[in-house]
């Protein structure tokens, strides 16, 4: 809904699809959202001493993550991961991890992310 530039028409129609007592799902405002930061390679390759960084290709990708590209994981299952979370996120009280289907999808405070999971903090992103 964030992408549309009039998305009143949209929810209005959207709003009359759902069976009597049906749901409708929609994300957060752009305004509201903490998704506005790229990853930095210069900062990535410089973490880990590295010449050269770029993305894995989305067939290494998901060969690693276990998941399909686009996934936004939790957590990492595979030890040639390592796991990190850059400190501009822990601002927020709640991290929401997308697997893509909205029944796999899950929320977790930040708090209990860092209890659980363990992640590096270190920053990674770039403005």
């Amino acid at each position: 809904m964030h992408l549309l530039p009039d998305p009143v028409p949209v929810l209005a129609e959207a709003t009359r699809v759902p069976h009597p007592g049906g749901t409708l799902v929609t994300t957060v405002d752009r305004d509201d959202a903490y998704g506005d930061k790229r990853v930095g390679l210069a900062a990535v390759k410089a973490l880990y001493g590295g010449t050269y960084a770029s993305f894995a290709s989305g067939e290494v990708a998901e060969e690693l993550a276990g998941s399909p590209s686009g996934t936004i994981l939790p957590f990492s299952f595979d030890e040639r991961l390592d796991l990190f979370v850059d400190p501009g996120l822990l601002v927020h009280p709640e991290f929401r991890f997308d697997a893509a289907r909205l029944d796999r999808s899950i929320a977790l405070s930040s708090d209990g992310y860092l209890d659980i999971a363990e992640p590096r903090v270190v920053q990674v992103s770039a403005d």
